[in-house]
Parts: C-alpha cells; sequence; structure tokens
C-alpha cells in the first residue's frame, strides 16, 4: 500500500479532521505548558492553543498554519512528515513553492522614503507657513491703530475795536510761562475790510481800542487762571490703586472680539461675543480691555458707571485701560 493511500486512510479514519488532540497529548506527557511551548517557539500562547484545537482559520494563514504545525511536531518530537502530509491532504499544499505569487505593479516600483531630502525640506516649509499664518493672524487680531498725536490748532481771540474793526489776536500770548520769557511771535492783525496790518502800524491807527484790548486780556487772564485751577485739581486727584478689584460690564450690540488682562497680564476673558449679548467680568486693576469691532460695542461701565472713549478707530479696534486716568 502507497503513503499516500495510507495518508487518505488515515484521513478518513480521522473524519476529515487534524488530529490536533495529539499535540496536546504528546505535550502533557512531556510535562510543557502553552506558556513553555510558546516560548520555545517564540509565538504567542493564542496561537499555540489555536493550533491544539485544530482551528488554523485563526492563524495569519494557511502557510503559516503549516510551519507552525512543522516547528510544533518537531519540538515534541513527533513525526514531522506524517503531520505536514496530513495537513497537505486537508487543507491543500501551500509549500514555498506552491505560495501565491504576487507582482507589483509599475505604478508602486518607487515608493518615497521618509528620509528624502525633498521630502524633509517640504514638510518643514509648510509647518513654517503655517507658523508665520497663525503669528500674522494673531498679530492682526492683537494689533491696534498706532497713537495719533495731533498738536493742537493754535487759538485765537477776536477783539473789536472802537471803530469797527475787528483784531485777531494768538490765545499762546495769554499762556506764556511767568517764570521763562519766550519769544513772542509776530502779531498780524486783520481789520474789518481784509486789510492785514502790522502789530506797530494797528497801535499807532487805532489808539482806540486799548481798552478793549484791556478788557480782553483780563478775560483771558481768568480762564487762564480758571485753567491752571483745574489742571492742579486734576494732578491733585486721587489715581486708581493698583490691585483693587473692580467689575467690568460691556454690552455688544453684533458679534465683537474681546480681551480682558488684570495688571498682572491674567487673561481674565478671550473671545467672540455675539449680539444682544453681555460680558461681565471681575478682576484686578487697573484692566486692559481689547475690542476688535468698535461699532459692535454697546456701553461699557466699570463699577456700574458708564466709561466714555473714542469710538472714531478707523480699524474699528479700540484699547482701553480701566479705570482711565483722569
Amino acid at each position: 500500500m502507497s503513503n499516500e493511500q495510507l495518508l487518505g486512510q488515515e484521513t478518513e479514519e480521522y473524519g476529515q479532521v487534524f488530529p490536533a488532540a495529539e499535540f496536546v497529548t504528546a505535550r502533557e506527557q512531556q510535562g510543557l505548558s502553552v506558556d513553555d511551548v510558546a516560548r520555545e517557539l517564540k509565538l504567542s500562547g493564542k496561537y499555540i492553543e489555536s493550533l491544539e484545537r485544530g482551528a488554523f482559520d485563526e492563524l495569519p494563514s494557511m502557510v503559516f498554519a503549516r510551519g507552525y504545525v512543522q516547528s510544533y511536531s518537531k519540538l515534541l518530537n513527533l513525526d514531522v512528515s506524517r503531520y505536514l502530509a496530513l495537513f497537505d491532504n486537508l487543507y491543500g499544499s501551500t509549500s514555498a513553492g506552491n505560495a501565491p505569487q504576487f507582482r507589483t505593479t509599475s505604478g508602486a516600483q518607487s515608493t518615497a522614503k521618509l528620509g528624502d531630502p525633498v521630502i524633509k525640506w517640504s514638510a518643514w516649509i509648510f509647518v513654517l507657513a503655517i507658523v508665520a499664518a497663525t503669528v500674522w493672524w494673531w498679530k492682526i487680531q492683537q494689533g491696534a491703530d498706532p497713537a495719533i498725536s495731533l498738536s493742537p490748532a493754535t487759538e485765537s481771540v477776536e477783539v473789536e475795536s472802537v471803530d469797527g474793526s475787528t483784531l485777531i489776536v494768538p490765545s499762546g500770548l495769554a499762556h506764556g510761562n511767568d517764570n521763562q520769557t519766550a519769544p513772542q511771535p509776530e502779531i498780524n492783525l486783520v481789520a474789518s475790510d481784509g486789510t492785514e496790518l502790522t502789530a506797530d502800524a494797528a497801535n499807532s491807527e487805532v489808539p482806540e481800542a486799548d481798552s478793549a484790548e484791556t478788557s480782553s486780556d483780563a478775560s483771558i487772564d481768568s480762564s487762564v487762571e480758571t485753567q491752571a485751577e483745574a489742571e492742579v485739581q486734576q494732578e491733585e486727584a486721587p489715581q486708581p490703586v493698583i490691585g483693587t478689584d473692580v467689575s467690568l460690564r460691556i454690552t455688544f450690540t453684533d458679534e465683537c472680539w474681546v480681551s480682558v488682562e488684570d495688571h498682572t497680564g491674567k487673561v481674565l476673558e478671550m473671545r467672540v461675543k455675539p449680539g444682544g449679548s453681555e460680558l461681565n467680568v471681575s478682576g484686578e486693576a487697573p484692566l486692559k480691555l481689547l475690542l476688535g469691532r468698535v461699532e459692535a460695542v454697546g456701553n461699557v461701565f466699570l463699577n456700574g458707571s458708564a466709561v466714555e472713549f473714542n469710538r472714531g478707530s478707523r480699524s474699528g479696534v479700540v484699547r482701553l485701560t480701566l479705570p482711565q486716568s483722569e
């Protein structure tokens, strides 16, 4: 009787089932555990249990299953060729020579490597572009219009003389410092008919205007004194105490980006507020307030008192320090 006939007879005796139970019997007779076998074959215990149950479909593939059967039977000193022949008779020959051949397509022959300098530099350029765009957006959100300092317009005082002519006197003459002697600017006098006169000519031609000029100078001096007293009172006004708790309430008529920080730089609020909402926040003074869209702001209240500020920013961005200095 040939080997193939013997294998066919054994297969019929086992009822078309691989005799995996013999692995269990042989292992127990040799005093080995599943973990011992797994350690020797460098496989997981789950694979050993699948082999002993004949559950080859739980293994990665039949090619691997055939190799595991060969290694396991060799470890247990069993007849390796017999178990391989039974496996091939039941599941077909899956030897290396009969393993399916895989054909690669021409498009997949060249694969880009992560270490390629082109890929590496492209990735760095992309990351830097993202960082630059983020910084630019943050500066746009945080930035405000530069402070525009305008010199105050020169004020003038019109004095009507006795003969009906009008004298235009710069008010800067009346605000001179008593302790310093500043050079006096040339005074141009304009008559009612539009004729420009020099100071000497005006003094010689309109001597009657002395009384009117004297009264005008007196009124200017009184206004200067009143303004000086107001400035002294403002200087003596108490400044806000740093670190005191204040409450801030802002109403919004439309969507607006807002940021609030206390005097230590701690961010108390930073978000986009929708129209019709309110922002209520408390912190240690002074508070730094940034409004990204001033036309969307209704009212600003500090400790219940309304805060007045310039709403004429061309970009719509307004920065405030609250309480405002007097």
